[in-house]
């Protein structure tokens, strides 16, 4: 069996030692009526484009 020395790169080693950043992550739930969808169309803040590809995938690699 062939045994090959590998060198860490320092960048990798810091990167092992340091932790991973917190983030706080704020979501919630918004349900919008169907007046509030228009409204927001008509204000161009939802763009909806103009072509919208059809469904190429069969049943078996959808699933």
């Amino acid at each position: 069996m062939i045994e090959t020395a590998l060198q860490r790169i320092p960048s990798e080693v810091k990167d092992a030692e340091s932790a991973p950043p917190n983030y706080d992550i704020s979501v919630f739930p918004t349900d919008f009526t169907l007046e509030g969808l228009h409204q927001k169309w008509k204000s161009g803040s939802i763009i909806i484009p103009e072509f919208q590809r059809q469904f190429v995938w069969t049943q078996v690699q959808a699933s």
